[in-house]
């Protein structure tokens, strides 16, 4: 078993929760906030373990409750193979590159994008370029989640991109974000990271992060799509910051 308190059991779902809320909100960010706030007071191993299944579980809710799974699957099939293939070349090279530089490139790149954004510049995929431009993207976030387990801002600023509909992005990302953790819960498994008393613990988070993501869409319909918009590029900002810690 282990060896934790009541105290730290209702740490534990409280910020599940908040996590949850955050990706309701805005479609993304569970992973950000939850080891954030769980790092602060357990080891890393286990932060990373407790959010594995709450990612795949509400990475699917998302997908499935948005009605746009199929259409996303047929717009995004390109990024997906790709991003499995990253996955799994990044994971076999991970010992022989330094975490810690590819985070600090990825940091950069992602800053750079969300305070662009801000700005009265607006970098736009045309359609075009969608299908190509997500192969690459694809390749790239699976590659650098295969590395550090952090896929998401870098496919978020891919699909910010794409200027589609908050409602839209949420669709898309939930699919998107449930096909790569799928990966990585194999991944985690295969590596003895998601043992099987941390595996109970992460099944008792999926239900705070379930009804904070509730909480989190129902404040999303009252967004309107600019300042959707503008919660995604803070949320960015925050993100890459976070990175640099």
């Amino acid at each position: 078993m282990l060896d934790l308190t009541p105290f730290d059991y209702a740490f534990i779902a409280g910020a599940m929760f908040l996590a949850g809320m955050i990706k309701g909100l805005i479609g993304f960010g569970l992973p950000l906030i939850a080891v954030s706030l769980l790092s602060s007071f357990l080891d890393v191993g286990l932060s990373l373990a407790l959010i594995i299944l709450p990612i795949v579980v509400t990475n699917f809710w998302q997908g499935l409750t948005s009605g746009r799974a199929k259409a996303a699957v047929k717009r995004f099939w390109g990024l997906l193979l790709m991003l499995t293939i990253g996955i799994w070349i990044g994971s076999r090279i991970v010992a022989s590159i330094d975490p810690d530089r590819v985070l600090l490139i990825l940091a950069c790149v992602v800053l750079a994008f969300a305070l662009l954004e801000l700005t009265t510049v607006r970098i736009t995929i045309a359609p075009r370029h969608e299908s190509p431009a997500g192969f690459v993207a694809g390749f790239v976030g699976g590659l650098i989640g295969g590395l550090t387990t952090t896929y998401g801002p870098f496919l978020v600023a891919y699909m910010s991109a794409l200027r589609m509909s908050k409602e839209d992005f949420v669709g898309s990302a939930g699919v998107v974000w449930f096909w790569a953790s799928l990966s990585l819960l194999v991944a985690y498994g295969t590596a003895n990271i998601l043992t099987p008393e941390r595996a109970l613990v992460s099944a008792g988070c999926v239900l705070p992060a379930l009804l904070g993501m509730h909480i989190g869409s129902l404040g999303r319909r009252r967004l309107n799509e600019e300042l959707f918009r503008r919660l995604l590029l803070i949320a960015l900002i925050i993100a890459g910051l976070n990175l640099l810690r």
